[in-house]
């Protein structure tokens, strides 16, 4: 199995050296990879990352973000758990970081696993900076799989991987037996 350079390595090669190297002492890395794509995997799956970061690391730990990765969701949850925007920093496409002290947490499974304290201590906090109180089935809510995205809200598969066939039947009895009221993300 032949292995090619690309003739364009010259090119790659001279702008990687020319690049200026971001130096980081500290960087704990807040993604997840594929699970950062849906809602519900988001504060299941990418969200929990944050409690290593809050509960352990040191006040001059950089939180690193990925550009490609910056959705309004995720800014107003880093900015309703207090996280300073002198501790994060954005990842820019084609820099090199030299970063000393690197961290990277554990991946979380997606539900219907069980949640973990992490989960629970999480969202707790994201609950404290909304002042919001749980009061029990005050409110029905059904959101709607409409297979429409806006990636800035993070919703970008919303009902395209698991359609609902009958969706509009289904919404239709909810509201009118049970009350529930139908949210659409983005």
């Amino acid at each position: 199995f032949p292995v090619t350079i690309s003739e364009k390595w010259n090119i790659w090669k001279d702008t990687i050296y020319q690049t200026q190297n971001i130096e980081i002492e500290e960087g704990y890395l807040f993604y997840a990879f594929q699970y950062q794509i849906s809602f519900a995997h988001y504060l299941t799956q990418t969200l929990p990352l944050l409690v290593d970061f809050l509960q352990h690391a040191s006040r001059t730990t950089k939180l690193l973000i990925p550009s490609h990765t910056q959705t309004t969701l995720q800014k107003e949850l880093l900015s309703l758990l207090q996280i300073p925007q002198e501790r994060i920093e954005i990842l820019l496409p084609n820099q090199l970081y030299k970063i000393k002290q690197f961290y990277k947490r554990k991946m979380y499974d997606a539900p219907p696993t069980p949640f973990t304290p992490d989960h629970v201590w999480i969202l707790q906090e994201v609950r404290k900076g909304l002042h919001f109180t749980v009061k029990p089935n005050e409110r029905r809510v059904y959101i709607k799989r409409d297979g429409g995205s806006n990636p800035a809200a993070n919703n970008s598969e919303s009902g395209v991987l698991r359609q609902i066939k009958n969706e509009f039947e289904l919404i239709h009895m909810l509201q009118t037996e049970f009350d529930f009221e139908v949210i659409m993300l983005g």
